[in-house]
């Protein structure tokens, strides 16, 4: 259904974090399955889809920085991008060191957001208008990232984070809550 309803191929071609989502849970099932043919879709689909249309040149999400939450959003969508980057990586086809010809890489995406999860004071941009104060948590891209780029600075900072948030909805934006369980 997620690959053939009219549902699930208009969330696939969202330009925003409903397409990431779609192909990081597609990326996910055809892992658990085996699925090598949707494995490699997935694969091309990040690097002809979600980057290209989801990434500013800095590093930021333009259709989350224009949502009436966008800490959450960004946050989000880095998440997102991570978790696709972690399941699909391969050391023939590594995501993580995957770069656009203009410099576009979820390393620019993990380097733009980290000060603003270092201190959130640093935000450029208004305030979410709910559940601002909740966040950041402990963002699976910090782990994620950091143990793909070798960069403790990360993994310190995840660990600092709060680890089980009780607010609902920051839940709900947690695509992933145990990253430890997602490392080989």
């Amino acid at each position: 259904m997620l690959t053939t309803s009219e549902y699930g191929v208009d969330e696939r071609e969202r330009g925003n974090n409903h397409g990431t989502c779609w192909v990081m849970q597609v990326a996910a099932f055809a892992r658990m399955l085996g699925d090598q043919e949707r494995l490699a879709y997935c694969r091309t689909r990040y690097k002809t889809w979600l980057l290209p249309n989801q990434m500013f040149q800095d590093g930021s999400f333009p259709l989350e920085m224009r949502r009436t939450k966008p800490y959450g959003y960004a946050l989000f969508q880095l998440d997102q991008l991570a978790t696709v980057a972690q399941i699909l990586s391969t050391p023939g086809d590594n995501l993580w060191s995957f770069t656009l010809a203009d410099g576009r890489s979820l390393k620019r995406a993990v380097d733009f957001m980290y000060p603003f999860i270092a201190d959130k004071s640093r935000w450029r941009l208004p305030p979410d208008v709910m559940y601002f104060e909740y966040w950041p948590v402990r963002h699976a891209s910090l782990i994620f990232a950091g143990l793909a780029y070798r960069e403790p600075k990360y993994i310190e900072l995840w660990k600092r984070l709060p680890a089980d948030p009780v607010m609902t909805e920051i839940q709900r934006n947690m695509p992933v809550r145990y990253p430890s369980l997602w490392v080989d």
